[in-house]
């Protein structure tokens, strides 16, 4: 892959300040339109240039796939953004907001996901092993046949079902199982 500069995005963050200033839907086409033509890696060098530019709303965009492994995006707001498959291993999203987020087979394995909303949240199939979920808001997120072995808990942990989490009551297990299909 060729070196990423400064400009190497400038068509790109043109039209996602378009979006940013207005919200309309043409402008979100033509940034999701762009970010489906570029390669994982070329994805997540985008999204950690922008945080780095101090632009945290990701709200709603196409990031399928991105390789965003050790990215460091607290309090990014990640609302409705189109996330299955995004490599996210060991990244810091403390306080991100990730409420109605589509998340399947993402590897989130070792993140760092204290205090984050992810209510509603599409998390089937998510790789969440050693990911830290303390304080995070999980409520109605849908965690069908996501791996939680040795994910991090405490009692301020928003569940699927409302609750907050309680050691040793707390069988996550009734939140991971697949759904039957009848």
């Amino acid at each position: 892959m060729e070196q990423v500069t400064q400009d190497s995005f400038a068509e790109l963050n043109a039209l996602h300040d378009a979006y940013l200033s207005d919200r309309t839907d043409e402008h979100l086409e033509a940034v999701n339109d762009y970010l489906r033509g570029l390669s994982d890696e070329e994805l997540g060098a985008w999204v950690k240039q922008r945080y780095a530019q101090r632009i945290r709303d990701f709200s709603c965009l196409h990031l399928c796939s991105a390789n965003l492994c050790r990215a460091r995006l607290s309090n990014a707001n990640l609302h409705r953004a189109n996330l299955p498959g995004v490599k996210l291993s060991y990244a810091r999203l403390s306080y991100a907001r990730l409420s109605y987020a589509r998340l399947s087979y993402a590897d989130l394995s070792g993140a760092e996901l204290s205090y984050a909303e992810l209510s509603y949240a599409e998390l089937s199939g998510a790789k969440l092993a050693f990911a830290n979920l303390s304080g995070a808001k999980l409520a109605f997120a849908n965690l069908s046949g996501a791996d939680l072995s040795e994910a991090i808990f405490d009692t301020a942990t928003v569940l699927p079902d409302g609750t907050n989490w309680t050691p040793p009551e707390t069988d996550m297990s009734q939140f991971t199982h697949q759904k039957e299909e009848r």
